[in-house]
């Protein structure tokens, strides 16, 4: 739409900014492109402002303002890692225009909507541009820290019920930010990117310049599932809001077994590591490539029960490669 894109800095900062201006086009263009959508407003100004604590950047509609160590640095001083900082946190904040803005939360409860969505989007964008970054690496490591505070018995979860302003303080947190990105990262891989993404897109849709809540995103999550029938979708909507709405994380074990005709034996218990298992149990998506006798392929199934077997259909002598994407 030919939206005018200015970037707003401090005197003597002009010379500064030459990456960020190179970069803000195509960040922009690439949420456009996902969303299936132009920019929702009018104009978009990212304003620096020269503070050097307590402040990252924020998304307000039309004018993203962002700390000016981020957005603008001496060429001498050029380095990736300022590069990515800035890519990185404008992927973010603008992803932010969509979620939490042209959808908001209805309550802080459901913050993560739209902090686990930027955080999200802010590695696919990132990764698109510069795949040579390795951002797939830094979601595996924010993954690893979101479970080392969700292997403790005080964790919380994602869906935390907010009765108070020091609630609020404390869900802006790993598990948040992290925990959901993993949470959307594995749900995309299971139903497949174009499907998850339709769903998405049918929620942005339907609440645009309105409030929203956890069970309208898993609603529309569920209905673009492919091929899903109403117990699918029934089936789809308990594993997401298991992620969600329970603290934890579980941990899956898997034995292949050739004794009859070949099967997965599957069990889930809470990863506690200071703690014998508490009981907690999720309806996982298990997906596992497996390559055997009769060539490869890959096999997808829900983990319901504290234990299952999947049939499969390759030949023993078999592997399996857990957790595939």
């Amino acid at each position: 739409n030919h939206v005018p894109v200015r970037l707003v800095v401090p005197p003597g900062e002009v010379g500064h900014v030459a990456w960020a201006i190179e970069q803000t086009g195509p960040i922009l263009e690439r949420l456009e492109a996902w969303f299936g959508e132009p920019y929702p407003y009018d104009k978009l100004d990212i304003v620096a402002i020269p503070q050097t604590v307590g402040f990252g950047a924020m998304e307000n509609p039309g004018m993203v303002t962002v700390n000016l160590g981020t957005m603008a640095w001496n060429p001498a001083d050029d380095e990736v890692g300022r590069r990515r900082d800035y890519v990185e946190t404008m992927a973010h904040e603008l992803a932010h225009q969509w979620f939490g803005d042209l959808v908001t939360p209805m309550w802080w409860d459901d913050l993560w909507l739209n902090e686990s969505f930027a955080s999200w989007m802010e590695t696919k964008i990132t990764e698109g541009l510069f795949p040579e970054w390795r951002v797939d690496v830094a979601r595996v490591n924010g993954r690893a820290g979101a479970m080392d505070v969700d292997g403790l018995t005080t964790s919380r979860r994602i869906h935390e019920p907010i009765v108070g302003v020091d609630d609020i303080e404390t869900a802006f947190d790993g598990i948040t930010y992290a925990k959901g990105e993993a949470v959307l990262t594995m749900f995309e891989a299971y139903m497949g990117p174009d499907a998850f993404r339709a769903g998405v897109r049918a929620y942005i849709a339907a609440h645009r310049d309105g409030s929203a809540t956890s069970g309208d995103l898993v609603a529309a999550l569920a209905g673009a599932l492919p091929g899903g029938g109403a117990a699918e979708r029934a089936q789809f909507a308990a594993s997401f809001l298991s992620f969600i709405d329970q603290p934890g994380v579980p941990i899956v074990s898997a034995s292949i077994d050739c004794t009859g005709p070949p099967v997965i034996r599957l069990a889930q218990e809470r990863f506690l590591p200071s703690a014998p298992p508490d009981g907690t149990r999720w309806t996982i998506p298990v997906c596992f490539a497996l390559s055997g006798a009769r060539g490869d392929y890959r096999e997808c199934t829900l983990l319901a029960e504290p234990t299952a077997e999947v049939p499969v259909e390759a030949a023993c002598p078999l592997t399996a490669h857990l957790n595939d994407d």
